[in-house]
């Protein structure tokens, strides 16, 4: 019999499970160790420009991810929200100090648009297919409104919705082809 955590994560509850978060935890002590020497570094060295929180937000992103794989929720889904927010984290930090407008918005809502799509998905709220549907025709009003805010030509964002449409019609395509190999394909991996 399979048991309720083998159908969520896809993973047994077998003696791998500990070896898997050993490497985490030893990971984490050599990440920790690491950024401390850089910082140290980088203090001594140069204090103007802290060069090294570009190392400590790159390696905190795989950090994140093998930590939402190693302690699993909902499948995937911890891993992808875990690489979501260091990702924006950073970038937005990057925004705050470097300015230039609040740019960062932007990728915000394009990284939360799969994201979403992608807990609704894990939530059970929707099927595979749908959640795709989703998260394309949201891209599409995200493209729809950057082209109205930002091109100076009609055809530069007819180009745009156009290649966007014609993604979304491959996507669903492929979706509706391989509809009914999707849940063997992806047995308990969400």
């Amino acid at each position: 019999m399979v048991s309720r955590r083998t159908e969520i994560d896809g993973r047994s509850d077998s003696g791998s499970t500990s070896v898997i978060q050993l490497v985490f935890w030893l990971h984490m002590a050599v990440f920790t160790a690491i950024n401390v020497l850089l910082f140290v570094i980088n203090m001594l060295v140069d204090r103007s420009n802290p060069w090294f929180l570009y190392c400590l937000w790159g390696w905190g992103m795989l950090l994140a991810f093998q930590a939402g794989c190693t302690f699993r929720w909902r499948g995937l889904l911890g891993a992808h929200a875990a690489l979501t927010a260091v990702l924006l984290a950073g970038l937005s930090g990057i925004n705050m100090v470097f300015g230039g407008g609040p740019w960062v918005i932007w990728v915000l809502v394009s990284l939360g648009i799969p994201l979403f799509a992608h807990a609704l998905y894990a939530l059970d709220k929707v099927t595979l297919i749908n959640a795709h549907a989703i998260a394309s025709a949201l891209w599409l009003v995200e493209i729809l409104i950057t082209q109205v805010m930002f091109f100076k030509h009609w055809w530069e964002f007819a180009i745009a919705m156009l290649s966007s449409a014609v993604g979304l019609a491959l996507l669903l395509i492929v979706h509706a082809r391989f509809r009914k190999d999707l849940p063997e394909r992806f047995h308990g991996v969400r």
